[in-house]
């Protein structure tokens, strides 16, 4: 088991999960509020992407873990 590479997989999965979180806590309050949403557009694209990034990020540290422990 290389160790290095799964404390690797284990904080990429912390920060996304932690990314998820802040992401869609944001979505909510852009959603409850079309005012903001509306003059904040760029700001609101920029959520959006980082949820998307946020969700891949967990998806690679399960790949990464799994490598980790088979190889």
């Amino acid at each position: 088991m290389n160790t290095q590479m799964f404390l690797t997989a284990i904080s990429l999965l912390l920060v996304g999960i932690l990314s998820i979180a802040t992401s869609s806590i944001a979505i909510e309050c852009y959603n409850k509020n079309e005012q903001m949403k509306s003059e904040k557009k760029d700001n609101y694209n920029f959520v959006i992407v980082n949820l998307t990034f946020a969700i891949i990020m967990v998806l690679v540290s399960f790949a990464s873990a799994y490598f980790a422990i088979s190889g």
